[in-house]
């Protein structure tokens, strides 16, 4: 199964995308196995502050971030955003249960700098799974590394200190403080952002 070429121009962004995935999983890629990686990834760009999608749309594509960042998040009924994802460059963005069930999604997509991205459907995703050894070890691995940093922020939602997550943050991801703003961080953590400036200026003078 072929998908549409992208877009001239865009090889630079679909090398980055072949160079993540033979790096991210220890098995090289021939050059037809490349091809159709590149075929099957259409190019898109998101201007800071476009949605990717929003609540009520049917998550059609999983995004791979070449450039820029992004959040995921959800709006509760008194109009507060709870973070769930906060996305960088040589990560994914996607809705898995939208994407995998066709589902309408209860999320918001959003790039926060001006973000390039590429874009797969899951037909022809599950196309390479079957047809490329080293994509379907790459959405193995990224699958249990999802499912080990969600048990970890469970755990420290209902059991560690504003202080305690915001470093685990810290080691996790140092760049997210110069990425994103404390608002997102404080939602993502589930802190009032009063909490995390205070928490910050504590870290700050030790």
């Amino acid at each position: 199964m072929k998908a549409p070429m992208s877009p001239p121009g865009t090889s630079k962004a679909h090398q980055l995308l072949s160079d993540y995935i033979a790096s991210f999983t220890g098995i090289p890629l021939n050059e037809n196995e490349t091809i159709a990686i590149r075929q099957a990834f259409k190019y898109k760009k998101c201007r800071k502050y476009q949605y990717f999608f929003q609540e009520g749309d049917v998550c059609k594509y999983m995004a791979f971030l070449v450039s820029g960042s992004m959040r995921m998040f959800a709006v509760s009924e008194k109009g507060v955003e709870h973070t769930m994802n906060l996305a960088l460059e040589q990560s994914w963005l996607c809705d898995y249960e939208s994407y995998n069930m066709l589902t309408p999604t209860s999320f918001y997509a959003q790039a926060v700098d001006n973000t390039e991205l590429l874009i797969i459907s899951n037909e022809h995703l599950q196309y390479l799974i079957g047809e490329i050894p080293a994509v379907a070890a790459m959405i193995k691995k990224t699958e249990i590394n999802n499912m080990i940093s969600t048990q970890k922020r469970i755990y420290a939602t209902i059991s560690l200190s504003a202080d305690a997550r915001y470093h685990d943050l810290l080691n996790a991801n140092p760049t997210f403080p110069q990425r994103f703003s404390l608002s997102m961080i404080a939602s993502y953590l589930g802190v009032s952002p009063e909490t995390l400036s205070r928490v910050r200026k504590a870290a700050l003078t030790r």
